[in-house]
């Protein structure tokens, strides 16, 4: 799924240089406007309504770059910002920071630099899109203890680690050094949901991310992500998403 961007920058020269050195679709975004003030920028994100990142200028006519972005906090516009500045000033820089502004360049920036800081504004994107995909696993911490907390700690990161391998209750419950029986019931009573449901949500929201990319096929996603029989996989997929992988491969061709 390419992310939107609205660029904000009142040179025309530097926006139109932005817009043209960067491969967009190669990283993952497509460029929705490019306009010179703060206000047109602010009515273009309201109109996309979804994800998306805003690149702008500090300096500009009508609204500046500070404005925009506490406007965007205000409205509660799930848009990332990315300030491209010519003025190297902490004071700008610690607003930025204060509202929650992803990044801020001091111009002039390099292809490289803004290619990086796109890099990870799109690891970002993902990273949240995966937690809402698979709820937070953690029970409030007045209602669990130290030794709870480790143990989930100690199962994700194995998850996240070994998805793409065959993974057993034997393997986890080794891990920890508990007997399958209580360990299915363990993970159970702190998630609220057993270890193989869990163990699915991560390779499936896993091959969400590789069906957006769509330069595998979808039995060879399979297969990366884990599962072993294709029409497993497909039952799976639509159990948790809704929609079979075809369908969202589809869905996210068309957007």
């Amino acid at each position: 799924m390419m992310i939107p961007v609205v660029i904000a920058e009142d040179e025309k020269q530097i926006r139109d240089g932005i817009v043209k050195i960067i491969p967009w679709h190669d990283l993952g975004f497509e460029v929705k406007g490019a306009v010179s003030n703060g206000t047109e920028a602010l009515d273009l994100l309201r109109t996309i309504g979804d994800e998306s990142l805003l690149i702008t200028d500090i300096r500009m006519p009508k609204m500046d770059g500070i404005s925009l972005l506490k406007a965007v906090r205000k409205e509660e516009l799930p848009v990332k910002v990315l300030i491209i500045s010519g003025y190297d000033d902490f004071a700008y820089a610690r607003e930025v920071i204060k509202y929650g502004g992803a990044d801020y360049l001091i111009k002039p920036v390099s292809e490289e630099e803004l290619e990086k800081a796109l890099g990870d504004i799109k690891k970002a994107f993902e990273s949240e899109n995966e937690k809402k995909l698979l709820p937070s696993l953690r029970l409030p911490q007045d209602k669990t203890t130290v030794m709870d907390d480790t143990f989930m700690h100690t199962i994700e990161s194995y998850v996240y680690k070994n998805y793409q391998h065959a993974i057993s209750i034997a393997d986890v419950s080794n891990l920890v050094n508990l007997s399958e029986n209580y360990f299915s019931h363990l993970f159970k009573q702190l998630s609220g949901e057993t270890f193989t449901h869990y163990l699915n949500k991560v390779r499936i929201s896993k091959s969400c991310r590789l069906l957006e990319k769509g330069n595998l096929k979808i039995y060879e996603i399979a297969e990366q992500v884990g599962f072993t029989n294709y029409k497993y996989f497909n039952s799976i997929f639509k159990k948790i998403t809704g929609q079979s992988p075809t369908k969202y491969k589809s869905a996210i061709r068309e957007i």
